[in-house]
């Protein structure tokens, strides 16, 4: 993998011994932390570094990705103007992480030189991880990056574009998420003490040391705010970057001496999850795949599963891109010498053909998924009664007209509104003396 670790830090000035002096020793345990991570990314030697900053350019609306060719920023705003950094940009991969975030309809805003250049300064979530970073290592490219205001499923889809672009591009690279957990573990603390402080400092740590971030989804918006803090959503991206991987994580340190919790924790990727992937979304996701990059279709493999060679069955394949249907198109009856053969064609199709879609490009094909439903034989039904949309697919006839729906669809709730997307589909009339047919599938996923 070229994304070799991934750590969050947070970020308060003091921590810096040239800006909090004697003060800095305070909080001993974060700055022994810092100096172990800066020790291990030393040692990866990475060519790029991507942080994750709360406090850099802030939009509601979208994520920000910073792209000027050179960075500067000093802790003025600290007392500190002499204390200067500046940092040289991987404009390639910053711009990468931005067209595939546009490309996977991810609000997202590029600040480059010509638009917001000359008002962009470093901030202090990059500067402070960096002060210790720099102090064993300079030889690397940075990517500063803000999470913005959006939803969370957004947010982790910015995750997987960023560890794509990553290995798409081939440089070894760090991610930092940087952010500060709750500003209200005590009245002396910058907001005021609130129960739901400690709280989220201590399920961010569970979720740390039980190397289970996925966890952190799951907490409740409300919660999220009371609890004053500004690290929440760095951790969201850094658990779409970890989606799909073997990982483990170990909290180097965690205090909040000032009122602020300060947490310290290194996620190191073990490679994708291994799991044995169904023969038939296999076929179809390989077809897909060779269909897309090379206009080839494949041939079929030696160790398919006897029914694929020797049945013959309607077949559909679907495809998500990011949850969310990017193509379909299936057979109601067999048209192919067997099912596998079926498969193929339907997933050229799907990914290809479908009018509702343009044909699938090769930047979409790491954020597909696909299932295949196998068609089980139709049978004639009197009325919607005899119908169950979570397990019955419905067939509408009149004429040359037809129309199929697969069963259980997300959103389907009814066997009416099932039937009515059945005749739309078919350019039926609801009035019109039609034909009623359910079936089965056997879905694979």
């Amino acid at each position: 993998m070229n994304l070799l670790k991934a750590y969050l830090v947070p970020h308060p000035p003091i921590i810096m011994k040239s800006i909090g002096g004697s003060d800095s020793e305070i909080c001993c345990n974060t700055i022994d932390a810092m100096n172990i991570i800066s020790k291990q990314i030393a040692e990866l030697k990475p060519d790029n570094i991507i942080i994750i900053s709360p406090h850099a350019p802030l939009f509601r609306d979208a994520v920000t990705i910073i792209s000027n060719k050179e960075m500067t920023g000093d802790f003025r705003s600290f007392g500190h103007p002499d204390i200067v950094f500046s940092f040289s940009n991987n404009v390639k991969l910053a711009t990468n992480i931005y067209m595939a975030a546009e490309e996977m309809s991810i609000p997202s805003v590029l600040i480059e030189e010509d638009n917001y250049g000359h008002d962009f300064k470093l901030d202090h979530g990059i500067m402070v991880p960096l002060s210790f970073i720099t102090s064993e290592y300079e030889n690397f490219k940075l990517i500063p990056l803000n999470y913005g205001l959006i939803d969370q499923k957004a947010l982790v889809k910015f995750g997987s574009v960023i560890r794509n672009e990553v290995e798409v591009l081939g440089e070894k690279t760090v991610l930092i998420a940087s952010g500060d957990l709750s500003h209200s573990l005590i009245n002396r603390g910058p907001y005021s003490y609130t129960p739901e402080g400690p709280e989220f400092d201590n399920r961010i740590v569970k979720s740390i040391t039980e190397s289970n971030l996925s966890s952190i989804l799951n907490f409740d918006e409300n919660f999220v705010e009371n609890a004053h803090q500004c690290g929440y959503n760095s951790l969201v991206i850094l658990e779409g970057v970890l989606k799909g991987l073997n990982y483990n994580s170990n909290l180097l340190s965690y205090e909040g001496p000032f009122g602020v919790g300060y947490a310290v924790a290194e996620f190191n990727l073990n490679g994708e999850v291994e799991y044995t992937m169904d023969p038939y979304v296999k076929l179809a996701r390989d077809t897909i795949e060779n269909y897309v990059r090379n206009v080839t279709i494949p041939k079929l493999p030696n160790d398919l599963p006897t029914e694929m060679l020797d049945e013959r069955a309607g077949v559909f394949v679907t495809i998500y891109k990011d949850g969310d249907l990017r193509g379909c198109i299936g057979t109601i009856s067999p048209t192919r010498e067997n099912i596998a053969m079926e498969i193929i064609q339907n997933a050229i199709s799907s990914c290809s053909k479908d009018p509702r879609f343009y044909a699938v490009n090769i930047g979409e094909l790491p954020y597909l998924s696909v299932s295949v439903d196998v068609l089980m034989p139709a049978e004639d039904i009197e009325s919607i009664a005899e119908l169950d949309p979570s397990k019955y697919g419905v067939i509408v006839n009149k004429g040359h007209r037809r129309g199929l729906l697969l069963p259980n669809l997300e959103g389907i709730d009814s066997a009416e509104e099932q039937v009515d997307i059945a005749l739309k589909k078919a350019g039926i009339h609801p009035t019109e003396d039609y034909k009623l047919e359910r079936f089965e599938v056997v879905r694979h996923k």
